[in-house]
């Protein structure tokens, strides 16, 4: 992964949609005897956060102004090393939240195959929950614990961890795995 001018600056702003979206996501759900109860606009725009932060941590590896919301057309741009990387720990997040019997886990990752086209699913994701009360979809698929996952692999390696209890993103370390790029 590469450091640029503005690496950093769009990794902060990056992990606040994120943990806007996670902490959303949370209030917008809740168990009440056995039953799953939603409050869909507040769903929504968790979704449209946790998106846009997958959108702008990428964005924080190329270069400045790369234009776009298609995850999978900004993953593409990213060298091929840094591409990898990411399929790895995603797919690793997903076997180790299978190995808990009580994980929520719906769209498991074991192959970059399965990465792939999930990261396929998530493509447009910001532009479909941000533009959904247009009117322009009835409906709309995609896979929010790989958007969650993704965006945490993301911003690792910008120095953000997520916090076993609440799983929001707290910054903790230098970004020692990256190297600098004019």
């Amino acid at each position: 992964m590469h450091i640029y001018e503005h690496t950093k600056r769009v990794a902060s702003i990056s992990a606040a949609f994120y943990n806007a979206g996670v902490s959303s996501v949370r209030e917008a759900t809740y168990i009440k005897d056995d039953v799953v109860y939603i409050n869909a606009s507040a769903y929504l725009a968790s979704i449209t956060n946790i998106a846009f932060a997958c959108e702008t941590a990428l964005k924080a590896q190329l270069p400045f102004l790369t234009r776009g919301h298609l995850l999978k057309d900004l993953f593409n741009k990213l060298d091929q090393s840094s591409q990898d990387e990411m399929i790895s720990y995603v797919c690793q997040e997903s076997k180790d939240k299978a190995i808990n019997p009580n994980a929520k886990y719906l769209n498991a990752c074991k192959t970059k195959a399965d990465f792939m086209t999930l990261l396929t699913e998530a493509d447009n994701v910001f532009a479909d929950t941000r533009y959904l009360y247009e009117g322009n979809k009835a409906t709309i698929h995609f896979p929010r614990w790989f958007l969650e996952d993704f965006a945490r692999v993301c911003l690792g390696c910008y120095g953000y961890e997520a916090d076993s209890e609440t799983g929001l993103l707290h910054y903790t370390h230098g970004a020692d795995c990256m190297t600098l790029k004019a």
